[in-house]
């Protein structure tokens, strides 16, 4: 908390919170990559880890998704469907 307070790392916060809803989300390795995509351009980082593994659930990854994105990612389209290789 005290690196996301010092600005060291990227948090989610109310404020800034895009609810969107998602019928078929992808795995968390996904929405992982898909959120670090977002933050890239803007220099952040999540603190999330990919090698160690240390994923939060997948509900809040869509939210942060859905946040970072504005709600425009494909995932939250009513025609996807995610491929074999995001399940």
């Amino acid at each position: 908390m005290l690196k996301i307070r010092e600005g060291q790392l990227w948090g989610l916060k109310q404020e800034h919170t895009c609810l969107r809803s998602c019928t078929r989300p992808p795995s968390i390795r996904v929405l992982v990559e898909k959120l670090h995509a977002y933050l890239l351009p803007h220099n952040l980082k999540s603190g999330i880890d990919l090698e160690k593994e240390n994923f939060p659930d997948k509900g809040w990854l869509i939210v942060a998704v859905s946040s970072t994105s504005n709600g425009r990612d494909e995932i939250f389209g009513k025609e996807y469907v995610p491929t074999a290789a995001q399940m």
